[in-house]
C-alpha cells in the first residue's frame, strides 16, 4: 500500500490494472482506444465516492508509480481515467470539494509575517477576495486526468495563484493601465527579466506571495460542427469557481530609503497610492486568469472587512479598493 497524504493506492488495485494492460493484443493505433475501453471499471468504484481534491491526490500517486518506467502503461492509465471522466458525472465527484475545510489549507492560505522585524514605513496588505467569474489557469503537469489542469501547488495539489503572475498582472496594470513612468516601476516592481543588461539593476519593493484557493470544480467547453451545429468532443477544463474565495497578500518594503527621511515619507505615499490602485483594477475590473480578456478572474466588489493592513493607520490610503463610488469602466488599454 502506498500513501500521499489523503490519498492512497492499494496493491491490489495496481495488480488488477497492471494484469488487463498485459492482455492488449493490438498494435500501436489501437492501444489507447483499447485502454479507454478496458480500464475505466477499476477506477469507478474506487473514485466515484470521493471529492475531487482526492481524486487528483491518487492521479498524482499513479503518476510517481509509473514515472521510473520506460515503458506506455503512464499513457494506459491516463487513456482510462479519460474514459472514466467522459462516462461519469465527474460535477457530482467534484462537489463539496471545499478545500478549506481541510486542516492543511489553513496552514497555508495566508502568509505569516513577522512584521516587528520591518524596516520602517514597511507595510502588509492583505485582501480577501471572491470570485465573481472563473479563476484558470494552466499547470504543466505531463499526467494528470484531464488535459487541461489548473495550476497547483506541488505538495499538497491545492489550486493557485503563482507569486510571479500577481507581479507580473500588477506590472501591467501600473505600466500600461495606468501609464506609471519607468522609473517608478522600477523602484516598485525591480528590473523585468529583458532589462538584466542594464547596469542599474535593482530590487523591487514589493514582495508578492502565492494565492491558495478554497474551491476547485470543472467546465466543459463543447465545440459545435459548423455543418451539423452540434456539439463534439466536450473539452473539459479544470477552474476555480466563482465565489471561490482566495487571499491577495503584498509586503511593501522600502528598504532602499533607509537613513533618507526627507526622501522616505514623500515616496513611500505616491507607491501605496499606486498601488492601491493598481490593485483595485486588477481585481474588480481587469481580471489576473488567463482568458481575462474574456472576463475571467474578475472578482466581486472588495468590502472594508476584507482588506487588512499592517500599521492599521495606513488603511485609509487603501480606501479606494473598497469604495463603492469608485467604479471605474474597462477601456482598451
Amino acid at each position: 500500500m502506498s500513501y500521499d497524504l489523503y490519498a492512497e493506492l492499494l496493491v491490489r488495485d495496481k495488480e488488477k490494472i497492471e494484469t488487463k494492460i498485459r492482455e492488449f493484443r493490438g498494435g500501436k493505433a489501437q492501444r489507447e482506444e483499447w485502454m479507454e475501453e478496458n480500464l475505466p471499471r477499476f477506477f469507478r468504484e474506487k473514485l466515484t465516492p470521493k471529492n475531487w481534491y482526492t481524486l487528483i491526490k491518487e492521479v498524482s500517486l499513479f503518476e510517481k508509480y509509473y514515472e521510473e518506467y520506460n515503458d506506455d502503461r503512464k499513457e494506459d492509465i491516463k487513456a482510462g481515467y479519460k474514459k472514466f471522466i467522459r462516462d461519469t458525472d465527474i460535477f457530482s465527484v467534484s462537489n463539496g470539494g471545499n478545500l478549506g475545510e481541510w486542516t492543511i489549507f489553513k496552514e497555508i492560505k495566508e502568509p505569516k509575517t513577522n512584521v516587528e522585524t520591518l524596516p520602517d514605513q514597511s507595510t502588509l496588505i492583505k485582501v480577501t477576495f471572491t470570485l465573481k467569474k472563473p479563476y484558470i489557469s494552466q499547470d504543466n503537469e505531463e499526467f494528470y486526468i484531464i488535459d487541461n489542469p489548473l495550476s497547483k501547488e506541488k505538495v499538497f495539489k491545492v489550486p493557485y495563484v503563482r507569486a510571479s503572475s500577481w507581479k507580473g498582472n500588477l506590472r501591467w496594470i501600473m505600466k500600461d493601465v495606468i501609464k506609471v513612468e519607468g522609473d517608478i516601476i522600477r523602484r516598485i516592481f525591480g528590473n523585468e527579466r529583458n532589462e538584466s543588461e542594464d547596469k542599474n539593476l535593482r530590487r523591487g519593493r514589493l514582495q508578492f506571495y502565492p494565492t491558495f484557493f478554497n474551491k476547485i470544480g470543472l467546465d466543459v467547453i463543447n465545440p459545435h460542427d459548423r455543418k451539423t451545429k452540434t456539439g463534439k468532443n466536450p473539452i473539459l477544463y479544470e477552474i476555480v469557481p466563482e465565489e471561490a474565495s482566495g487571499t491577495f497578500s503584498l509586503l511593501y518594503v522600502p528598504f532602499d530609503l533607509i537613513g533618507n527621511e526627507d526622501e522616505l515619507k514623500k515616496q513611500v505615499d505616491e507607491d501605496l497610492k499606486l498601488i492601491a490602485e493598481a490593485v483595485k483594477k486588477l481585481l474588480t475590473i481587469y481580471g489576473f486568469s488567463a482568458k481575462k480578456t474574456a472576463g475571467f478572474g474578475v472578482t466581486n466588489e472588495i468590502k472594508e472587512n476584507e482588506i487588512n493592513v499592517w500599521p492599521e493607520d495606513k488603511k485609509s490610503m487603501f480606501s479606494i479598493i473598497y469604495s463603492k463610488h469608485n467604479k471605474n469602466v474597462k477601456n482598451s488599454a
